[in-house]
């Protein structure tokens, strides 16, 4: 399965057509290992910080749209493979892993995961963990 994901750079110098190099390539690496983690988390069972070896996803820098300061990633996934994915026992789709993507990075942010995230939680097939919101 394929998965399209877009950072984008607005506002500020953005806007005038011009970043700070090294702060804009942080901002992607950073981008692209918070990918990297959650993916691996789906493909593992657990949380790995270095030494990605994830054998069922693969995740490629794709483009950089021409005239922005967007960059395309493709996310490529065997989702049968994933042992979260797997032994959540659903029907098996892209989009679960796109939503548990977005669910990790709202939630870091202070907002609810996607429906269907907190869903597969509250009737415990999901264990939340440390993905669980915390209030300040």
């Amino acid at each position: 399965m394929e998965d399209i994901f877009i950072a984008k750079f607005e506002g500020g110098m953005a806007d005038e057509h011009r970043l700070p190099a090294y702060e804009a390539t942080q901002s992607l690496y950073g981008i692209t290992r918070s990918l990297i983690l959650i993916t691996n988390y789906l493909d593992e069972g657990r949380v790995r910080h270095k030494n990605f070896v994830g054998s069922s996803f693969q995740l490629n820098m794709i483009a950089q749209r021409a005239g922005s300061f967007e960059s395309v990633f493709e996310l490529i996934t065997n989702p049968a493979a994933m042992a979260i994915v797997a032994g959540l026992g659903l029907n098996i789709s892209s989009n679960f892993i796109y939503d548990f993507i977005k669910s990790i990075w709202k939630r870091s942010i202070g907002s609810s995961a996607e429906e269907d995230v907190e869903a597969l939680e509250t009737e415990g097939k999901l264990n939340s963990g440390d993905l669980e919101r915390n209030p300040i």
